[in-house]
């Protein structure tokens, strides 16, 4: 058994503390600039990763050092995507959003997955990448509309309820790689059997979760101590990852369970508190580490090749999605600002991707050309977001504006503005419904904005500390 002397250990752990510091030191400045900008800080991220990479300016020069970089904000990032996700409220909504989003990733992944099957790839390959193809980005796209006032318009609502499926899908497709890659040495009975014992581990550790977590918060929570609380939260992390990684799931699995754990919770406003003022630095680890990944040798040896493949991989999910909307009866012009808006691969296909290397489903010159093509088909996005309604407005002048503007904005009349939708904003907007009272959320956390328009709110993103937004 090979064992590390406690100088090495003191070696690595002095390289990782200078790496962490070398990426907040990058990711400080690009999120203040692309604030200014108004572009999601992803993209920044993604390209201060090349810069700075070992492929690049060699800030960070040790290939390792970046892929536990990666692992440890993949785990991070899944946490908090848990933390902000309601299990009780997704259930709710999954009827409503099950339509345009449910097609669009089936249409997609399918013709993706035949097309790469043509190309050579093994079957169980071609349905991985299938599916990572498929899905599309939520961060920057929801970035984007929320920014742009759009959300309460028709296609910013078609947007919204297909990304909200995709990332329902993320868990079964999480469990499904770790499976396609043991697919060629198993037969059709044993990876149906497989699959069934890791949905059912999830299903086991969830409830055995359920019952004991809530339970240690509470007597956690009974000694008044905020420092202890944060400290249990961390435990349930590392033994739910660990328990996880025990039972044949990844580390992520286990920290993307954790999250949805403490979101149902009645301490889960305390802790989303508490956690999420580090959510953009867990972000940019992540990114960052991803962006330094890419190999920019690879690109240049084969530029034209890329570009081929970002148009082809774009047009092939811009018609797909816009196919989605026409079969479900979308206005056309419509449709086509969702299929422009929904052509890029998204932020957990890297995650995914850098699950499927580790579990050997891709090998690295695989990884490398999805990295690039996906990279650059997110970097496009923010173009293809901004002209797809004045393009779409010019190719189809017969049809009026209208038809995508939302009408509820129309009926309004001597309503309340609820600045915020935090604990206090919900409150207030459960006593207006009931009260039958007309009101709109005015919020400036895409997430929140995002939670409340999955509950049926009219909403906007806006600072309601400027006379334009609130005469807007």
């Amino acid at each position: 058994m090979l064992t590390l002397s406690s100088d090495t250990l003191q070696i690595i752990m002095v390289h990782l503390i200078e790496d962490l510091a070398v990426l907040l030191l990058v990711s400080l400045p690009i999120n203040l600039l692309f604030h200014k900008l108004k572009l999601p800080s992803v993209m920044g991220y993604l390209i201060a990763g090349v810069v700075i990479g070992p492929y690049g300016g060699q800030l960070i020069d040790d290939i390792e050092s970046v892929k536990h970089l990666a692992e440890i904000g993949v785990i991070l990032l899944l946490f908090v995507i848990g933390l902000e996700f309601s299990l009780t409220r997704l259930l709710k909504d999954l009827v409503s959003v099950c339509g345009i989003g449910g097609l669009q990733l089936a249409l997609t992944a399918g013709a993706a997955g035949w097309i790469v099957h043509l190309y050579g790839f093994a079957q169980n390959q071609s349905i991985a990448l299938g599916l990572l193809v498929a899905l599309s980005s939520t961060a920057i796209v929801l970035k984007m509309i929320t920014d742009s006032a759009e959300i309460d318009t028709l296609h910013g609502k078609l947007c919204i309820g297909t990304l909200l499926f995709q990332d329902l899908c993320v868990v079964p497709i999480m469990l499904l790689v770790p499976l396609l890659a043991q697919a060629g040495a198993i037969s059709p009975m044993d990876f149906f059997f497989a699959m069934f014992q890791s949905i059912a581990a999830v299903v086991a550790i969830f409830f055995l979760s359920k019952l004991i977590v809530p339970r240690m918060l509470a007597w956690i929570a009974h000694t008044g101590n905020k420092e202890q609380l944060t400290l249990s939260v961390i435990f349930i992390i590392l033994i739910t990852g660990w328990i996880s990684h025990k039972m044949g799931l990844t580390l992520a699995m286990g920290a993307l369970i954790a999250g949805m754990i403490i979101s149902d919770s009645e301490y889960n406003h305390q802790i989303i508190i508490d956690i999420l003022p580090l959510r953009d630095y867990f972000s940019s680890i992540f990114f960052i580490s991803i962006g330094m990944l890419l190999q920019v040798e690879v690109f240049f040896d084969s530029v034209l090749l890329f570009m081929a493949l970002v148009a082809g991989v774009i047009l092939l999910k811009m018609f797909l999605t816009f196919l989605s909307c026409i079969l479900l009866r979308a206005p056309i012009r419509i449709s086509l600002i969702v299929g422009m808006r929904l052509a890029q691969i998204g932020e957990f296909s890297l995650i995914l991707a850098a699950i499927s290397l580790e579990q050997g489903l891709l090998n690295n010159d695989q990884y490398q050309v999805l990295l690039i093509v996906s990279i650059l088909s997110m970097l496009v996005t923010p173009l293809m977001i901004q002209i797809s309604s004045k393009l779409s407005i010019w190719i189809f002048s017969n049809i009026k504006r209208e038809e995508s503007k939302g009408k509820k904005d129309e009926a309004l009349n001597e309503h309340v503005i609820i600045s915020g939708y935090g604990l206090g904003g919900r409150t207030l907007a459960k006593v207006l419904q009931e009260a039958q009272i007309p009101f709109m959320v005015l919020e400036l956390s895409g997430e929140k904005v995002k939670r409340a328009l999955t509950e049926g709110l009219m909403t906007h993103y806006g600072d309601c500390t400027q006379a334009e937004t609130l005469l807007r």
